[in-house]
């Protein structure tokens, strides 16, 4: 309409000008008055629609107010009405609105301009957040907490509460029903029946299933008996938490049955858990009795899904008395070696004398069979480089640094790791990956990472070390194999170093392996002269064990400075803290760049081993270490302290 208008307006100013022009040209002034007539007009036509305009722009403003005064009002009508409790806080975090249903939860209660952090606690992470979601816990019902910093408001944020206290009571339900399986095994039958009549052999294996059977029988699960030593338990989630709110218990229980020669009865426990079927959680309960076995039994592993609980573990592993295994091992492994076209030989970063005998003791079988062998070695300390520059002197060059293993190792080379089994542990990580054939031999107790599916794996944690086992898997060799002095003295010391002078973890194997080496040429005189340290280290050793603090009147804690043997004091520092009367476990420490070592030591009353592995470490029962990284000194301190009585705790449950 508008429009319309305009153009008729024109179209008669057009026309009264058209008529002003020709009046002009037969009377001027005729003409001259048209041309003021249509000026007039046209004067007022303007004015006109300026004030029609001006009209119409108010009366759009007007209604535009009123539009959003209405939707403001009902905006804010809407919030305070709305079910779900919420509330909006200024850049200080200090509450400054909230609706009816927020009020509610808190009657009688003065909230505004009081911090939000004072009315539920989790709203802390908004001092780092833009944004999270959590649950909290208010008036006996469950509310998912959705806390979100307002955009062009500073720092202000919203906050808005959902009741999801049914969904959780359904979660819970769900969790509790799941299906959880347990895989049990007697890890000394052999040990505590041989010997025995049969009548006691019944009766003590009647007393180990009736302990069995109680222990299980409040659980309202499937508890069955497999074989002659090994048990299945099938349970669901919500009994399955009994067990480990008490720390599998029945593992101190079932050890009050002595059998042959009062050996105490051993359970290892493997449990699989948060698995899709029942199929998938048994054969995670079988995955983890193997780990359990393979950190020495006595003690219950839980794998939930991906991840590992360990409880127990406090005996020490018991001797195997049979050699079977070591001659089966004995011949895959000359096997593997007779048939690949070259050998590697690795072991753990800054490797020591157990590392390296070991595997020099894979390349006298390599060398027996003419299969090329060499040794990955990196970085190492004083003591070991005074082991090597003996060695060298009566072996060829076998030696190759890490930054080239790569170039000698193909798809067909067999890959043998000694003295560790954790693959990130490993001299050169790399080589895992570049060949198909790993041979594993390991004496240390297995952790939650281990090298997956090797063709080969000989892992013995009742072993006082890998060079013990090398060295009875060279007694197998047959046809004439014999070793060079150097070669069976770098075993010997080996076997020396782990088992400190025959007085830790040393049984009748160990002395059998010692007595071979030295049929063999190892001369003790100068393996003990290996051993020798010069002045300043012991100087640097004096200094750590005055510098030590005692807690709980049973643990050192000590640091050593940085230096060149950092890595070769430590240990040394650790097992001279043991002489002091009182003192069950020691631990050192050393500053390294940006991480700290951490080594520790026990006389077997402590499992040093759990304690490492809680600070991501391991190793064994009576001797571990682990590496902090991104930490200072002081922090470690405090975090080994924290875990010493976290340790505490456990065991003081468990009792």
């Amino acid at each position: 309409m508008k429009n319309k208008v305009v153009l008729m307006f024109l179209g008669n100013t057009v026309l009264l000008t058209g008529l002003s022009i020709a009046l002009m040209t037969i009377a001027p002034i005729w003409g001259i008055l048209a041309m003021l007539c249509s000026a007039a007009v046209t004067v007022v036509f303007y004015r006109f629609r300026q004030e029609q305009e001006l009209s119409f722009e108010h009366h759009l403003e007007q209604a535009l107010k009123n539009a959003n005064e209405t939707a403001d009002s009902s905006t804010k009508q809407l919030m305070m009405s709305l079910a779900l409790p919420c509330l909006i806080t200024d850049d200080q975090g200090v509450i400054q609105w909230f609706n009816v249903a927020f009020g509610q939860l808190f009657p009688g209660k003065r909230l505004i301009g009081e911090p939000v952090v004072g009315v539920i606690p989790q709203c802390e992470e908004l001092k780092d957040k833009a944004a999270f979601v959590c649950d909290v816990q208010l008036d006996g019902k469950t509310y998912s907490l959705i806390a979100q910093k307002l955009e062009g408001t500073w720092n202000a944020c919203g906050l808005t509460l959902l009741d999801v206290s049914r969904e959780r009571e359904l979660e819970h339900l769900y969790e509790a029903g799941r299906i959880a399986a347990g895989s049990i095994t007697v890890d000394n039958y052999a040990e505590v029946m041989s010997g025995l009549p049969e009548g006691d052999q019944n009766k003590l294996r009647m007393e180990m299933e009736a302990a069995l059977y109680r222990w299980a029988s409040p659980l309202e699960g499937m508890f069955r008996r497999i074989d002659r030593d090994r048990y299945l338990l099938i349970v669901d989630q919500q009994h399955l938490n009994i067990l480990l709110e008490e720390k599998f218990r029945i593992l101190n229980e079932v050890k009050k049955i002595k059998g042959y020669n009062d050996i105490p009865v051993t359970l290892s426990i493997g449990v699989g858990s948060h698995q899709s079927t029942l199929a998938e959680a048994v054969s995670a309960s079988q995955a983890a009795l193997e780990l359990a076995l393979g950190r020495g039994g006595d003690q219950a592993v839980v794998k939930r899904e991906d991840q590992f609980s360990f409880f127990g573990g406090n005996s020490r592993e018991l001797e195997k008395r049979t050699r079977v295994r070591a001659r089966v091992i004995a011949q895959a492994l000359y096997s593997l070696i007779e048939n690949a076209p070259d050998v590697i030989v690795m072991g753990h970063k800054n490797p020591d004398a157990d590392c390296i005998g070991a595997a020099l003791g894979v390349c006298a079988i390599a060398k027996h069979l003419n299969t090329p062998a060499r040794i990955v070695l990196g970085e190492c300390n004083s003591s070991v480089k005074k082991l090597i520059g003996s060695l060298k002197k009566d072996l060829p060059p076998i030696w190759i640094e890490p930054a080239h293993a790569k170039n000698f190792v193909q798809e067909n080379t067999l890959l043998v790791v000694v003295d560790i089994h954790r693959p990130a542990l490993v001299e050169c990580p790399e080589l895992m990956n570049r060949s198909a054939h790993v041979v594993l031999i390991d004496h240390h107790r297995r952790s939650a990472d281990f090298i997956s599916r090797p063709a080969l794996m000989y892992q013995e944690p009742y072993a006082s070390s890998t060079s013990e086992m090398v060295s009875e898997i060279l007694q197998y060799a047959g046809n004439g194999l014999k070793l060079s002095k150097a070669e069976a003295e770098a075993l010997l010391c080996g076997i020396v170093l782990d088992t400190k002078n025959f007085t830790v973890k040393t049984n009748v194997r160990t002395f059998d392996a010692a007595s071979y080496l030295r049929r063999q040429g190892a001369d003790p005189i100068k393996v003990q002269n290996m051993f020798r340290t010069d002045l300043e280290t012991y100087r640097k050793i004096a200094e750590a064990v005055e510098a030590a603090n005692i807690h709980k009147k049973k643990y050192a804690i000590t640091y050593c400075l940085p230096g060149k043997d950092d890595m070769q004091i430590m240990p040394m520092t650790a097992d001279e803290l043991l002489t002091i009367e009182g003192l069950r476990a020691s631990f050192v420490l050393c500053p390294h760049e940006d991480h700290v070592h951490v080594s520790a030591r026990s006389r077997g009353e402590i499992n040093v081993q759990r304690i490492m592995e809680q600070m991501g470490g391991g190793g064994h029962q009576t001797s571990a270490g682990a590496k902090l990284d991104g930490i200072t000194l002081e922090q470690a301190k405090k975090m080994v302290i924290q875990t010493i009585d976290e340790y505490e705790n456990n065991e003081e449950r468990l009792r």
